[in-house]
């Protein structure tokens, strides 16, 4: 579910293209990405929870820009 939630921010929320960049279907990327939403109760609609979901994403890769 990460890697589905760090495709879609890599590219600027793009379904169609964060899908192919994995590669699934696009419907498992939307499937993955509900998933993540149920079990973490972050909204992808949000502004503020991209962004804090893009710090949480560099940290565990141990970016040093985050």
């Amino acid at each position: 579910m990460l890697e589905a939630v760090e495709a879609c921010l890599a590219h600027r929320l793009s379904i169609p293209i964060a899908a192919r960049s994995i590669p699934v279907h696009v419907n498992t990327l939307r499937c993955r990405l509900l998933r993540f939403s149920e079990l973490t109760g972050a909204d992808l609609g949000y502004v503020d929870t991209l962004i804090e979901l893009s710090w949480v994403l560099a940290a565990r890769r141990g970016d040093p820009r985050s």
